[in-house]
């Protein structure tokens, strides 16, 4: 090979090398992407199903019914009532009210979940000086709503979670994939025995 053939060879696989890693490190960019999108989306799955102010403002907002009010006695023994909870509902009928929505959590864990919600729910009417009871009335429509559909609710979680997390291992394989793809190339090229003068 004469040297300007072999000058022009020199230059095209240089242009060839550098537009493979161009590729490469797009690729392992939008890999990167995929990796933290994935990441902060499995993160979401473990975020609290607690409901919100928002949700119990477009529950009133939308004339959503009030829970039944089925009586049950003391479905609240052996927890606190906190202290907003127990000011608004303190009397016999309420809770009366308050322990039939009680029931429908059979785990202490779950109607102590209930009554913080609650609680936070409360605090945040009184704040904006909105109407309480109603507030409370509508958190129980939008809880207990969410409560029936908990098991759909859980499939979907789970789903969104092996998504996610089959994303992260995708993602890394990319990566993983992209790099070693830049040393081979590296390698290959700086080990390349060079031609002898002519």
């Amino acid at each position: 090979m004469t040297d300007k053939a072999e000058t022009v060879a020199n230059r095209l696989e240089r242009g060839i090398f550098l537009g493979v890693r161009i590729v490469v490190g797009a690729v392992a960019a939008l890999a990167l992407a995929a990796l933290l999108v994935s990441g902060f989306a499995l993160v979401g799955q473990a975020g609290s199903a607690g409901v919100t102010y928002g949700e119990v403002q477009a529950a009133i907002e939308s004339g959503a019914a009030p829970a039944d009010d089925k009586a049950s006695p003391r479905a609240d023994a052996g927890i606190a009532l906190p202290p907003r909870v127990d000011h608004w509902l303190n009397d016999d009928d309420n809770m009366d009210v308050l322990n039939g929505w009680l029931s429908e959590y059979p785990k202490i864990e779950e109607r102590r979940e209930f009554l913080e919600n609650l609680e936070y729910i409360i605090v945040e009417a009184e704040k904006r000086g909105d109407d309480v009871i109603e507030s409370i009335n509508a958190f129980s429509t939008v809880k207990l709503t969410q409560k029936d559909a908990a098991p759909f609710a859980t499939y979907e979680s789970a789903a969104r979670s092996a998504a996610a997390i089959a994303g992260i291992v995708a993602s890394l394989a990319i990566l993983i994939a992209a790099a070693l793809l830049l040393v081979v190339l590296a390698i290959e090229r700086n080990t390349r025995p060079s031609h002898p003068d002519h």
